[in-house]
């Protein structure tokens, strides 16, 4: 089990407000190579306030990165095909697919990833997780469960978790699960609630009729 970790949100929020451009250790990724199954249409292209749901995750990530991309499984829709782009390591499925492929083309300390359905994270509680990072390790926060899909990995977990979807793995949460304790920082639900956050920031959204009206 880990390690208890005292806590102090006023000096995490200073340091967050202490930051207001881009970092220049973090790069961002947007992870969109799903199907959108259980959604019924493409997900991304969901308009929301008069913006798709993947322009909106990838404002928000361009306001963090010092570079921002989005990883798709194996082509690009029109609409999105002016944004910087990569594409999944076919070798793998799913969103570890996505991840090792950016994190093989990492060019900074660290990767801030997030999805498309997550329209309520914040800026600010994104700025509020990247002031948790530390070298070698992964910064994940947890709400009723792990989200491994928005969170920070550094480079140096890109061998790790490649031998990990090597032996069958797929699953990003079994992976940060399996991780030492000095390999992770999990952020509690009451930490960053504490913090001053919306029990909404982490709210995924699978399917289009749950969108309030």
């Amino acid at each position: 089990m880990q390690s208890a970790v005292a806590f102090q949100p006023k000096a995490a929020l200073r340091r967050m407000r202490d930051q207001e451009s881009p970092y220049p250790d973090i790069e961002g990724a947007l992870i969109c190579g799903g199907k959108s199954r259980r959604f019924g249409s493409d997900k991304r292209l969901y308009s929301l306030h008069g913006k798709s749901l993947f322009e909106i995750a990838f404002e928000k990530l361009s306001a963090l990165s010092v570079a921002t991309y989005a990883v798709f499984r194996d082509e690009v829709p029109e609409p999105f095909r002016n944004y910087p782009a990569i594409f999944d390591c076919q070798k793998y499925e799913g969103p570890i697919a996505g991840l090792i492929a950016a994190l093989e083309r990492l060019n900074s300390d660290y990767l801030l990833i997030l999805p498309c359905d997550l329209p309520h994270v914040s800026i600010e509680f994104l700025r509020f997780l990247c002031s948790f990072r530390e070298k070698g390790k992964v910064v994940v926060p947890f709400s009723d469960r792990l989200d491994p899909l928005v969170t920070i990995y550094p480079k140096e977990i890109l061998g790790p978790i490649r031998a990990f979807a090597d032996a069958g793995g797929s699953s990003l949460s079994q992976f940060i699960e399996q991780l030492n304790p000095d390999q992770k920082r999990i952020l509690r639900k009451e930490e960053w609630i504490a913090a001053g956050f919306s029990k909404l920031e982490l709210t995924n959204y699978n399917f289009s009729a749950a969108f309030p009206a």
